[in-house]
């Protein structure tokens, strides 16, 4: 498989690492992060409901009760959506009962200091500028939606670092290290596998153009070493690999929201969702009630300012053609068409790992913008 080196040198438009990598800003940034989420859980003591729906799995399993919400039902009920958010809970249950959720926490703590680490490496292998880099990492370390559910006992932080270390995996494409990182995807979120059709599209192209099929072969069994399991587990314990979480989702909700809406009102309503329920966290917003977004004095203006931002720092990664680029900005458009129109609610824990990708494109846009000012100035 091509490295980062070769395929740049196939591109019209190269990769220019912007100067050194900021080390030790780095470090404090991560620093930072591990301290915040560390203060937040013990000044706050927040646990998430759904944290306390998912950890009971964890400890009726610890018991030996079975991986179910509910034992007395009779057959076991799969009422958990992710499965990291169960099987690390399980671990602390397996080692002290009642350490489940104070292990998550801990974890996603340390992974707040992994996550500023990947985003800012990210932001520098795209060639941003050291400020456009660093305001990536104090967005990872600092932004309230990016500490709140995590440290509420949810596998939020988790989520974003698999998959800040999945686009970071995607510039030396290693078919190895890419496979393992889109199972660990699945493993995170089930509706990655949007994401992982992103990816084996991006790499069956390079492959195609190559004529060299073994790293798609590569790929595809790390994903099946790391997620296989767990769908042969589901299949066989519940009977399906699919939650009954996300079926309840789907018949529950009238998830065609726009086809009651009139269609002079659609702009609108369109317009409207982008700060409220699917971008806020990109502006001053609040969204500690996970159902939407509540928007401070800009109603929303910063937040879409930041994603217009991305819009040219996508059309810089597209002209590049590069496999990380391209993987970047797939991901933001399908998860932004996804979330608005195909889910009614979008709550506020779906929208933290876009918006960590998404400040990603903004920092390239950004970077972009100064440069053609600095550049017209002189």
């Amino acid at each position: 498989m091509t490295t980062i080196r070769e395929e740049v040198r196939t591109n019209s438009v190269p990769i220019k690492a912007a100067g050194s990598f900021p080390s030790r800003i780095v470090l404090g940034l991560a620093l930072l992060a591990v301290f915040l989420r560390l203060f937040f859980w013990f000044y706050t003591q927040r646990t998430w409901e759904d944290a306390l729906i998912t950890v009971q799995h964890a400890e009726n399993a610890a018991r030996g009760l079975g991986l179910t919400h509910t034992p007395q039902a009779g057959a076991p009920l799969h009422g958990f959506t992710s499965p990291i958010s169960v099987l690390i809970p399980f671990l602390g249950e397996f080692l002290h009962p009642g350490f489940g959720l104070p292990l998550l926490k801990l974890l996603s703590a340390l992974l707040g200091g992994m996550s500023v680490w990947l985003g800012m490496r990210i932001a520098h292998l795209l060639g941003v500028s050291r400020g456009c880099a660093v305001a990536v990492g104090g967005f990872l370390a600092i932004e309230h939606h990016q500490i709140l559910f995590g440290m509420s006992g949810m596998e939020t932080q988790a989520v974003v670092a698999i998959l800040l270390f999945s686009f970071f995996v995607l510039f030396d494409l290693n078919p190895k290290a890419v496979g393992i990182s889109l199972g660990l995807c699945m493993l995170a979120r089930p509706d990655f596998i949007f994401w992982l059709a992103i990816v084996f599209g991006l790499v069956a192209r390079r492959c195609w153009i190559q004529r060299r099929f073994r790293p798609l072969l590569a790929v595809s069994a790390g994903v099946a070493l790391v997620y296989g399991p767990w769908l042969v587990f589901t299949t066989s314990y519940y009977g399906s690999p699919v939650p009954n979480t996300i079926l309840a989702k789907a018949y529950g909700y009238n998830n065609h929201w726009y086809a009651s809406i009139p269609l002079q009102e659609l702009p609108i309503r369109l317009l409207w969702r982008v700060p409220k329920l699917i971008f806020g966290s990109l502006g001053p917003a609040y969204g500690g009630n996970g159902f939407g977004f509540h928007l401070f004095a800009d109603h929303g203006l910063v937040a879409c300012a930041v994603v217009l931002l991305a819009a040219p720092g996508c059309r810089v990664a597209l002209r590049r053609k590069d496999t990380a680029g391209l993987g970047l900005c797939g991901f933001i458009l399908v998860y932004a068409l996804y979330y608005m129109f195909a889910m009614t609610y979008v709550y506020g824990w779906y929208s933290v790992p876009l918006a960590a990708a998404t400040i990603l494109a903004s920092a390239l846009g950004a970077d972009l913008l100064i440069r053609s000012i600095v550049s017209r100035a002189v």
